[in-house]
Parts: structure tokens; C-alpha cells; sequence
């Protein structure tokens, strides 16, 4: 996905520091039309198998997931509109937790997150990715750091977003729930 990723092997005794310079080119994605994202019969089947399946806290096949997905669907097939139906479902849903955002913070899943859990950022993807995979839109977490303007300058934070496949664009587009 245009990454760079750097591995080292050392000794399990190493000490020392390993410094990496270089620079970034940034460039940015091509507006996004909501409107071409494509239809679900658009989807190649056999790679995005993976970017469907249940994980730990992404429990598609649970049956609160699975009746919320089929309430939210209503036989939709754009993929753009599935994505603007759940997207508001979940904003709508789901309150923001200052207290899990400055204080402990253990990740909960989508199911306990529907269910009333406290939010953040993490809780926010975790259910809109289960919830869009559960009606067959293959999405994958990114995980990175976001800045906050009511923050100094120097200061990163820790944030998760999800990425949707549309297909009418055969690339991946970020989603910030």
C-alpha cells in the first residue's frame, strides 16, 4: 500500500540505537465520489476472503452483529450508500468517552461496544469494520497517529481508523468513524 517497512535482525544482546534517515513524499489520494465506490458484485471473491472474516474483536458471525448488519442493510448493494448507512449508525450510536481516552483504556470489540460499551477511536473502527463486514464489505484497520489541535504542536496521538475496499476505484479508501 505504498508503505515503507524496515526489519533488523540483532542479537538478542544487542545494545545500542538504530537510526534511520530519509524523507516522504505525501500525495494525495484523488478526491473520493462517494457514488464510485462500486456495487458488492464488483468485489473479486478470492483475495478479500481474509478482510471478511470474524477476528478477536471483530465478531461478525455474533448474532447481535449479524441482525444489526441485516436492520442496516435492508438489501442494499451500493457499496457507497452501506457505507454512508452504517458510517451514521455508529456516530449515532455510540457516545465518546473522555474518561477511556485519558484514562485506562482496554480494547472491548464490537459486540460489547454495540451493547453500550465506552468509546474511543478504537471502539468507533472496531464496530463500523464489523458491522461493513458483516454485510460483505471488506475493510482492514489502520492503525497510526493523528493530530490533535487542541494539543501542542509536537504532540501525536494514538489513533485507528478503518479502510473500505471499493472496488470501483480497486484501491482502499479511509474511513474515519
Amino acid at each position: 500500500n505504498g508503505n515503507l517497512v524496515a526489519s533488523f535482525k540483532l542479537k538478542s544482546n544487542f545494545q545500542g540505537n538504530i537510526v534511520l534517515e530519509g524523507y516522504a513524499e505525501i500525495n494525495k489520494f484523488q478526491d473520493v465520489n462517494m457514488g464510485d465506490f462500486g456495487m458488492l458484485s464488483d468485489i473479486p471473491n478470492s483475495y478479500f476472503v481474509p478482510y471478511l472474516q470474524a477476528a478477536q474483536f471483530w465478531e461478525v458471525d455474533d448474532p447481535l452483529i449479524q441482525q444489526t448488519s441485516t436492520q442496516l442493510n435492508d438489501a442494499r448493494t451500493n457499496i457507497s450508500d452501506i457505507v454512508q448507512t452504517t458510517y451514521n449508525y455508529v456516530v449515532d450510536r455510540i457516545d465518546y468517552s473522555d474518561v477511556k481516552r485519558f484514562g485506562i483504556n482496554e480494547r472491548q470489540g464490537a459486540v460489547k461496544t454495540l451493547q453500550g460499551g465506552a468509546a474511543v477511536c478504537m471502539e468507533y473502527s472496531d464496530l463500523f469494520l464489523t458491522l461493513m463486514r458483516a454485510q460483505g464489505v471488506p475493510t482492514r484497520a489502520a492503525f497510526g497517529y493523528g493530530y490533535d489541535p487542541k494539543e501542542s504542536s509536537d504532540s501525536q496521538e494514538s489513533h485507528q481508523w478503518v479502510e473500505v475496499y471499493a472496488p470501483g476505484y480497486d484501491n482502499w479508501v479511509s474511513v474515519d468513524v
